[in-house]
């Protein structure tokens, strides 16, 4: 029996939303601070003063003394970068669409400009002064500067050891402040050694990627960090 040929007459039902795009959750405001923005109003470098570092020599009374000579050297932010995508859109075309056009197009780009700022800011990971390598990991047997396999049985001795370096360079400041940004293999990691029991990250769950405290960590969730394959 042949098939008739109707399909010209269905009508066809346009969605009022453009399709959900799955981008990287923003998470770099929990790690980065921002309380000096207002500054940026009256320029665009952040300037800090830092003092050298003299230590304390013995004194013998009635003798003289050799005066040390106070030095201050500056450590500078520039902000001088501004990421846009352009676009433009016809009034005619925003008249005739079923849907907000230019304002659905311009939320898109917003997270894609917020997903790039996001980018940059984890990129610095790699200019940190300390790291945990294989070394750190497996004393006897790893490499300086190495990578290490992350598994159920060194995940605490590689947060133990996060914490003690984040200690020593802070020098015991900001104890129980530290954030760790967790990729989903990590993540992964961390719920198998929990047997799989989120309560054991602690009750603290909120915005920005936030799903628990681990080891006096906050847990960021991101998929914006760097990778080597």
């Amino acid at each position: 029996m042949p098939a008739n040929t109707v399909s010209a007459v269905f009508q066809k039902f346009w969605d009022r939303n453009l399709q959900i795009v799955f981008w990287n959750q923003l998470t770099a405001r929990s790690i980065a601070r921002v309380n000096r923005i207002g500054n940026l109003r009256g320029g665009q470098t952040l300037s800090r003063s830092l003092l050298t570092k003299l230590a304390p020599r013995p004194y013998t009374r009635g003798t003289a003394v050799t005066v040390r000579a106070v030095t201050l050297t500056e450590e500078t932010l520039t902000v001088d970068q501004t990421p846009i995508i352009p676009f433009y859109m016809d009034k005619l075309d925003e008249f005739q669409a079923n849907l907000s056009l230019a304002a659905s197009i311009g939320k898109e780009f917003a997270i894609r400009v917020a997903n790039a700022v996001d980018g940059d800011t984890y990129g610095e990971i790699t200019n940190a002064d300390s790291d945990v390598d294989d070394l750190d990991i497996n004393p006897s047997t790893g490499t300086n500067a190495n990578g290490f396999t992350l598994t159920t049985s060194n995940i605490d001795k590689f947060f133990s050891i996060a914490a003690k370096k984040l200690e020593k360079a802070v020098k015991g400041r900001f104890r129980n402040q530290y954030v760790a940004g967790l990729s989903p293999d990590v993540i992964n990691i961390l719920r198998e050694r929990l047997a799989g029991k989120d309560s054991s990250l602690g009750d603290s769950v909120g915005e920005a990627g936030k799903i628990g405290r681990y080891w006096g960590f906050d847990i960021i969730e991101t998929t914006g960090l760097a990778w080597t394959g």
